[in-house]
Formats: C-alpha cells, sequence, structure tokens
C-alpha cells in the first residue's frame, strides 16, 4: 500500500535531492523521500516507544491519555505494521 503525499521543501533542501538521484545514490525522487522517512523514523523510535509507554502507563493509572500520545501510538502501530509487511 502506497500514499501520495504533497509537500513544500526549501529550494536548496530540492537541489540537493535532486543531485543524489542524478549521481546515482538514489534511483528516483519517491524512493529517495520514502528511505529519508524510514530513516529519521528509525532515528526516532526511542522517542516514539517511550511515547508509546507513557500513553500506557497513563492510560493504565487514569483511564486516559493525551491527544498527542494516542496519534504518536497510532504512528507507531502503522510503522509496525507496515514493516511486518517488508
Amino acid at each position: 500500500m502506497s500514499i501520495v503525499i504533497h509537500a513544500e521543501v526549501p529550494d536548496r533542501l530540492w537541489q540537493q535531492a535532486q543531485s543524489l538521484v542524478e549521481q546515482g545514490l538514489a534511483s528516483d525522487m519517491e524512493s529517495l523521500v520514502a528511505e529519508s522517512l524510514h530513516r529519521y523514523i528509525d532515528s526516532h523510535q526511542e522517542v516514539i516507544t517511550e511515547r508509546f509507554i507513557r500513553s500506557d502507563i497513563d492510560w493504565g493509572l487514569h483511564g486516559t491519555s493525551n491527544d498527542a500520545v494516542r496519534k504518536t501510538h497510532r504512528i507507531l502501530r502503522n510503522y509496525v505494521a507496515s514493516e511486518d509487511n517488508n
């Protein structure tokens, strides 16, 4: 499953990304963006996991969870599901 995204990026960043594709370091812009997102999520896995744990603790202690933590929980769950499909 793929999702199409629309994003604004600074000109210099776009030029650098195009240069990477032209140099053959990425097959195309789509794969470069997908790999970049994947690496960003991987590099923040500890923070995501901590928020997930805090959400579980908060729910266990108070039966509630704030919106930001719930959103992070959803993101982590989707990420884990996508990794299982790869």
